[in-house]
């Protein structure tokens, strides 16, 4: 692997630690404290994985490896007046709700630029470190199956309650052919999580890294899940991926897999993963609740005029209206003008042509999937994933900084099984 030197020549250290390093430790505390919480009363916990991502960003930017886009900036600007405008139209808001959508909204205003590379450096990174949270998906499933129904294996007896983060369903039940605890990867705040940054780490295997290994290995552990976002996102990775390659052919076979599904429900067979898709039909389900209910919320609300510039307030959303989208939970506290303008930042932030798989996957998943608008775990997600651009060989990646020898390196993850791409991937 070819690393560029710094091109002043005052620091002997290739530039290329700087980058992959300050990212790396991010995806790090990312995956690895999602549960744990800074506890300062009953009320007011701070996660630890949050703190741990903005205090990397600072570094990061200083050295120049995260730099703001003036048009990400230009649309926060539009959207922010927007939203400050309708929540001074209501009687009474959530201050700390507004506050913390402009907050995770700015971090989606960077991009991290980085070599060729380097960017294949950090897509091996997150991938060796979803081998652990894999492996224990497999562990809780099969621990499980030895102990009987809703006995699952997981870490929150052993966790002192004061570090964990409240508001979570770290255990989430469902039925198939049996009624059992959906594995979490011990570390994930819930299933649905879980399956997203497996999902992540098999798009970025298949499209990317393209390793056959890994490739089975994750996709065996997001089955396991049983997650419906990590297995939507990977049905719209590979969807997109095949439009780009074999247009035809994957129309073919996105129109003979809807005429098997069809079958497969009309025979009503109970089958794991396909029961699932019953959900949508009743109440008070988690598909339904994820799916059903943000759509009527949003055509409910968004066809009033009383809520085009204006909604209930921020933080007024109840659990009454399930897991809202992004859109849909906007539109009921901030009126219609708001949710789409910040539709448009989110499109313009997510979407792009490197790695566009996986892109596209992650915004469909944020957007259309549950209630992720005040989630710094999906945002920190998106943010490491989609926010990346490679710049013009031969130029350096961010400022060389002295205090980059005292940022240590991951180096007990395994980074490399099989053969690794030189390029990336048209």
């Amino acid at each position: 692997m070819s690393l560029a030197s710094n091109l002043d020549g005052q620091f002997s250290r290739p530039v290329y630690w700087s980058a992959t390093r300050i990212i790396a430790w991010q995806i790090f505390a990312l995956i690895y404290f999602q549960k744990l919480a800074l506890t300062f009363s009953p009320r007011f916990q701070v996660s630890l994985s949050l703190i741990c991502l903005t205090a990397l960003l600072i570094p990061g930017i200083i050295s120049g490896v995260f730099s703001p886009r003036k048009l990400r900036l230009v649309l926060l600007a539009t959207f922010s007046l927007a939203a400050i405008c309708s929540q001074a139209l209501v009687p009474s808001f959530s201050v700390a709700s507004l506050a913390l959508l402009l907050v995770l909204c700015g971090i989606l205003t960077l991009v991290w630029s980085v070599r060729e590379d380097e960017y294949l450096a950090v897509c091996r990174k997150f991938s060796a470190m979803m081998v652990l949270p894999t492996l224990a998906v497999f562990l809780q499933l099969v621990f499980e199956l030895l102990h009987g129904r809703g006995h699952s294996l997981s870490l929150e007896p052993i966790i002192p309650s004061t570090l964990l983060l409240k508001g979570f369903t770290y255990e989430a039940s469902t039925v198939n052919w049996v009624v059992w605890n959906r594995p979490n990867g011990l570390i994930f705040l819930e299933p649905s999580f879980c399956s997203a940054f497996i999902a992540c780490a098999f798009i970025n295997e298949f499209h990317v890294l393209k390793r056959l290994g890994r490739c089975i290995f994750f996709l065996a552990g997001l089955l396991c899940t049983s997650g419906a976002t990590g297995i939507i996102m990977v049905g719209v990775a590979l969807v997109v991926a095949g439009f780009r390659r074999q247009p035809l052919l994957t129309m073919l076979f996105i129109a003979a897999s809807c005429i098997v599904l069809w079958n497969f429900q009309a025979l009503s067979l109970n089958l794991p993963l396909l029961s699932r898709v019953s959900e949508l039909g009743n109440a008070g389900t988690s598909g339904y609740e994820r799916l059903v209910l943000p759509i009527k919320t949003t055509i409910d609300y968004g066809a009033r005029a009383d809520f085009l510039f204006r909604g209930y307030g921020a933080g007024q959303i109840t659990g009454a209206f399930g897991n809202p989208w992004p859109i849909s939970k906007l539109t009921f506290e901030y009126g219609l003008l708001p949710a789409v303008l910040y539709f448009v930042f989110v499109t313009v932030s997510t979407l792009g042509s490197l790695n566009a798989p996986l892109r596209v996957a992650l915004f469909i998943a944020f957007q259309f999937t549950g209630a992720y608008l005040l989630s710094p775990f999906m945002v920190g997600l998106i943010f490491l994933t989609c926010s990346g651009q490679i710049i013009r060989p031969g130029a350096k990646s961010m400022a060389a900084a002295p205090w980059k020898h005292h940022l240590p390196p991951l180096r007990w993850i395994p980074t490399h099984v099989f053969e690794r791409p030189n390029s990336l991937p048209n």
